[in-house]
């Protein structure tokens, strides 16, 4: 569900979450000629990630609600795929914005729990050692995604989506790959 702000109001709170990400799989981390098994390599990390949110109106009157979310995640040397080390980054600093916008005139308007149209731009970048990645090195350490969502004034709890991501490939043992993808949808919002 999405905040009532009618009244200009801001939220802040601070957050820690405690994570586990792993493949549920068993098998060795490399093949025998040294590459990732990225068939049935046992994959496992848990991490720590605090961060603050907060809400703040940047430009008042204009029919949107901006978000912010910040965070810095620690990846724990507790059961986690040793492996890892080397070429997985332990310390993420992850960034997101979100503007939420609602369509229609100004006196009728009052923050909807689904806005007409949000975009959602959000950021990390890699720190640590990284298969000897330099500090700089975007393309090895620097994720964007980019998200525009439309909901018609038809459909109360879908709307049809656009997202660019370029990034390294979340998807458990195939983290040294970089992805860039575009992709066309409907997502569904939280029910009432």
């Amino acid at each position: 569900r999405q905040l009532d702000d009618e009244q200009g109001r801001t939220l802040q709170y601070v957050f820690l979450s405690v994570v586990h990400h792993s493949n549920g799989q068993d098998d060795s981390f490399f093949m025998e000629d040294g590459t990732l098994n990225t068939h049935s390599g046992d994959f496992s990390t848990n991490y720590l990630e605090l961060g603050m949110f907060f809400n703040k109106k940047l430009v008042h009157f204009s029919q949107t609600t901006e978000y912010f979310k910040t965070s810095l995640e620690y990846h724990l040397d507790f059961y986690r795929s040793k492996e890892l080390k080397g070429h997985y980054s332990f310390v993420r600093w992850n960034n997101s914005i979100r503007v939420f916008r609602s369509l229609g005139s100004l006196r009728s308007w009052k923050m909807q729990k689904n806005p007409r149209l949000q975009t959602t731009l959000q950021t990390s970048w890699f720190f640590g050692d990284m298969d000897d990645a330099p500090f700089f090195d975007t393309r090895e350490r620097f994720n964007i995604s980019f998200t525009i969502a439309y909901r018609p004034r038809a459909l109360s709890d879908v709307s049809v989506f656009l997202n660019a991501y370029s990034g390294k490939d979340y998807y458990n043992m195939h983290f040294q790959q970089r992805l860039s993808v575009v992709r066309l949808g409907l997502q569904a919002f939280a029910f009432r």
